[in-house]
């Protein structure tokens, strides 16, 4: 096979970087940030010692494959997605029962062998630190010196990043002592068996058919409604700060000027969304799958395998759980058309994004804006103020990163160790 530009990073996708030779993964990793990640090549024509390296690279990459066919053809395409972030081998579905400590192993395992963002390692790390801030995993904890080791390695590893991706790693002795702790421990979890009520003629029940009932109206004591909990769905980080912390079905209107950041903001909230709480739709009507969502996508490092976009609003939206509409005006929706949908899945989350005029006004803003849980302006590039129910006037820099990560030690139960 001939590797030329137009096929070399979907080939090594295809075979998974994971099982490239170490030559061959060094010059990857070249080749991604030199031409960031196949979308420009132009540095092949100015630099002679690189084209050098290129061809070099196809040339190898082509005797590998012709070499390893047999072992190569049963690799799909897995593991190893170029634009910087990862697709876990193993996900975290049906491991309900394990501890946190176990879930953040398992996750770290995922990772390691694989090319990794920054932005994703940051993700990871914290995720972690908030953990153990919270004290939800102590060095009572049984892996509680896993913990540690993950954490003291990630955050060294993420304060040297010179590249905007990473791979992790791992001794095959330590990944062989944290895949065995993972594994005794699900075969230890019992498989849940349902139960069907039995007659007392000892033939089991038939299965009652549940029919849609319409909402009911409630009247109760102001003393018990104080005492009852809602579940919220526990935002963390910049988006706490931002929004609060809301319901599983709350809805949020995002709207600014052109040109200031309402669709990176959008983007990276569905990033955020798809990594901690379920499935999520983009549907980007404004900009289509062109090259200005992959662009944005890539910027805020957001693709996840719970993240799907669409160019059009699909008839069937049950199986996601946040939906984003941008915008509603190229979609052509009405404060009505909203409510609609709203009615129709009243389970699911909207996010609606608007763009206006140059004044800041579009038909209809007032009416939307009473009809959803939380609203978002971009009043100007970059910032975003929110001032809607959950958490009146946040705020949050739309394009802020931080440079550097500190290890943390919850001071009772994580105390300050050299491993």
């Amino acid at each position: 096979m001939k590797i030329t530009k137009k096929n070399y990073f979907s080939e090594v996708k295809r075979i998974g970087f994971e099982n490239l030779p170490e030559a061959l993964k060094k010059t990857h990793l070249v080749l991604m940030t030199k031409t960031d990640q196949g979308n420009d090549w132009a540095t092949l024509e100015k630099d002679n010692e690189f084209k050098k390296v290129v061809d070099l690279a196809f040339e190898k990459l082509g005797e590998f494959i012709k070499n390893n066919k047999k072992d190569l053809s049963g690799i799909t395409e897995r593991n190893a997605l170029l634009d910087g972030t990862f697709k876990p081998s193993e996900s975290l579905e049906g491991t309900d029962s394990l501890s946190l400590e176990l879930k953040f192993i398992l996750r770290f395992l995922n990772m390691t062998g694989k090319i990794i963002s920054k932005r994703e390692l940051k993700n990871y790390i914290e995720d972690l630190q908030d953990a153990i801030r919270k004290k939800q995993i102590r060095k009572t904890a049984t892996h509680a010196e896993e913990i540690v080791y993950i954490q003291k390695s990630l955050v060294r590893i993420y304060n040297g990043m010179k590249r905007k991706v990473v791979v992790l790693e791992l001794k095959k002795e330590t990944s062989k002592r944290l895949k065995t702790i993972v594994t005794k421990t699900k075969k230890k979890i019992p498989k849940k068996k349902s139960v069907k009520s039995v007659s007392l003629k000892g033939i089991p029940e038939p299965e009652e058919k549940k029919e849609a009932t319409a909402p009911q109206n409630h009247l109760m004591s102001s003393v018990d409604f104080s005492e009852m909990k809602f579940d919220s769905l526990g935002f963390s980080k910049k988006w706490r700060d931002l929004i609060g912390d809301p319901s599983r079905n709350f809805s949020v209107m995002i709207f600014g000027r052109p040109k200031t950041g309402k669709s990176y903001l959008a983007i990276d909230f569905a990033g955020y969304l798809a990594r901690h709480h379920g499935d999520t739709l983009y549907v980007a009507k404004e900009e289509k799958l062109d090259a200005t969502l992959h662009k944005k996508l890539q910027d805020k490092e957001v693709a996840h395998p719970n993240l799907f976009v669409s160019d059009f609003l699909p008839d069937d939206l049950s199986k996601y759980d946040f939906i984003f509409l941008d915008s509603v005006n190229k979609l052509g929706l009405s404060p009505k058309d909203l409510d609609e949908l709203r009615k129709k899945y009243p389970g699911k989350s909207f996010i609606f994004i608007f763009q206006t005029t140059k004044q800041g006004q579009f038909r209809g803003r007032n009416e939307f804006q009473h009809d959803v849980d939380v609203v978002i302006e971009i009043p100007e590039p970059g910032r975003a103020v929110q001032f809607g129910r959950f958490n009146q006037g946040g705020e949050m820099e739309i394009f802020e990163e931080g440079n550097k990560i500190s290890e943390v030690e919850e001071q009772e139960h994580f105390p300050n160790e050299n491993l």
